[in-house]
């Protein structure tokens, strides 16, 4: 059901950009809509999941770098992949005092965990 939303959402854009680049240049403002739309589309499913992390400034979370939060953090994520049979995701820490966390993937293979480090410390 995400894939279909997803879907749907990038259409939609797409869809603005392309009825937007026609109403300000005719032929050519469609055609510079559709390059555009196309590239964000690209754009937005090939990287999202790396411009969320550099959005946060986050730092991986590796038993070299980071050692305590891995420490904490690795075998919670293990537990719960392997209870529902899902690869390991990579862990990253995003260094703001807002006790939240995220993750993200555009496919199952390459997810990343990043925990805030208030939900780390309880």
């Amino acid at each position: 059901m995400n894939a279909v939303k997803t879907a749907l959402l990038l259409g939609l854009l797409s869809a603005i950009l392309l009825f937007g680049g026609e109403m300000i240049g005719g032929r050519t403002g469609l055609e510079y809509g559709l390059v555009l739309a196309i590239a964000m589309n690209f754009f937005s499913y090939f990287f999202s999941e790396r411009l969320s992390l550099m959005t946060y400034s986050a730092k991986p979370v590796t038993p070299q770098e980071n050692s305590e939060i891995y420490a904490r953090v690795y075998p919670l994520v293990h537990n719960l992949t392997q209870r529902m049979g899902l690869p390991m995701p990579k862990l990253w820490i995003i260094p703001e005092d807002s006790p939240n966390a995220f993750a993200t993937a555009s496919a199952v293979m390459s997810s990343w965990v990043g925990p805030m480090p208030p939900v780390v410390k309880t």
